[in-house]
């Protein structure tokens, strides 16, 4: 299993308050997730274009083939108060490479519906 340093920090919010009008990100690793019921749907990183930016590839793009955003776009309404975490990395040279090591930690500790394959 991959051991990370802790993120430098953790925002949490909801999908829909993010897209509204939230402050953006550039660099973290983003989890999409619905408690109780559904638990962690996706884990992702986004560099310098930003997360609001990825999540609008994932909930515009019908020619992407978006696990994710297919179904966060069928049942927008709720999915709008899903809970989205974002982990930024901590300071210094190794960012891009804590971003890829907590993707892939996450994702392994958690399985994400649409991150695994079926």
């Amino acid at each position: 299993m991959i051991r990370i340093d802790a993120p430098a920090r953790l925002i949490r919010t909801t999908l829909g308050e993010y897209l509204a009008g939230h402050d953006d990100v550039d660099a973290c690793v983003y989890v999409i997730a619905c408690y109780p019921a559904l638990g962690v749907l996706y884990v992702g990183k986004t560099d310098d274009l930003g997360v609001r930016h990825r999540l609008r590839q994932h909930l515009n793009e019908a020619e992407y083939d978006d696990r994710v955003g297919g179904f966060l776009r069928s049942c927008f309404a709720d999915a709008c108060s899903f809970r989205l975490d974002l982990l930024l990395p901590p300071v210094g040279d190794g960012a891009g490479r804590w971003l890829r090591d907590a993707e892939h930690a996450l994702i392994a500790r958690f399985a994400p519906t649409f991150n695994v394959m079926p």
